[in-house]
């Protein structure tokens, strides 16, 4: 019998043995899976927590352990899907927890910074670098990005960005969902605490003379700025210069925007993450 996976926002009730799953976990388990009670499903919280259970179909006025009621904003600021609210008054699918752990996060905590780039190529982009174990996900508005994210408008991206973020987890079996930022600036995000106390700072750069050699000792934390479909201005260049960003190139082929991600990614996770 295969496992379903499914997420469950926290925060979740100490050592429950019966979790309650989201309205759209539920309806996919019953209604798209048709799934029989006894079905195996395993729950995560996008933060390393995880429990394993069974299906166990409940009547309405079956009383279940507490479960989050909010909806599934950014754990730690780390995941948000729409829609997902825990309410007693609907799906009442439970899941009657047999073993429950915690898996710990990736060795070096990746951080992407991507410059904006059109609605299909940043979805892209964001399911990728979910699957591929990104720990933070920022949009960078650069100068040569083909639009800026503010407002109301800002806000409906974040929240589908996490959603896609959840999914891509969830299908790949991962445990840790990325944290999604609201978009900054190249200057801001490249000369905030946080990138600057990442022990590698990486740029993706398409020019071979600024190419430096990579640096394949373990660390714990690495900043990756990758440029939108127009690439990087001098001007962001030289910024990320003296925030002593490491050129790297990849090869001799330009990578479209979307696609560079993933082989970045892939490459640092082979040094530095867990696929070395």
């Amino acid at each position: 019998m295969s496992v379903f996976r499914a997420y469950l926002p926290p925060p979740w009730p100490e050592d429950a043995s019966v979790l309650r799953l989201t309205d759209e976990s539920a309806h996919h388990l019953r209604r798209v899976m048709r799934a029989a009670p006894g079905q195996v499903v395993e729950l995560f919280d996008g933060a390393g927590n995880w429990a394993q259970g069974a299906y166990c179909p409940a009547p309405a006025n079956t009383p279940s352990s507490p479960t989050n009621t909010t909806n599934t904003t950014n754990t730690a600021n780390t995941a948000n899907t729409a829609n997902t609210a825990n309410t007693a008054n609907t799906a009442h699918t439970h899941i009657k927890v047999t073993e429950a752990g915690y898996h710990p996060p990736p060795p070096c905590r990746l951080h992407l910074g991507l410059g904006v780039s059109e609605r299909e190529r940043m979805d892209y982009a964001v399911q990728k670098s979910s699957e591929l174990g990104v720990a933070v996900f920022t949009p960078l508005a650069s100068q040569h990005g083909p639009w800026q994210l503010s407002g109301a408008r800002a806000q409906r991206r974040l929240e589908h960005w996490r959603a896609i973020a959840i999914q891509a987890v969830r299908q790949s079996s991962g445990y840790w969902a990325p944290q999604i930022r609201p978009p900054q600036s190249v200057s801001d995000w490249a000369g905030s605490a946080e990138i600057q106390s990442a022990e590698r700072r990486v740029l993706l750069d398409t020019q071979p003379e600024r190419s430096l050699a990579l640096q394949t000792e373990p660390v714990s934390s690495a900043a990756l700025a990758i440029g939108p479909k127009g690439g990087w201005s001098e001007q962001e260049i030289k910024l990320f210069a003296q925030a002593n960003f490491a050129s790297l190139q990849l090869g001799p082929r330009v990578l479209r925007t979307e696609t560079a991600p993933v082989a970045a990614l892939a490459l640092l996770q082979w040094f530095w993450g867990d696929w070395n």
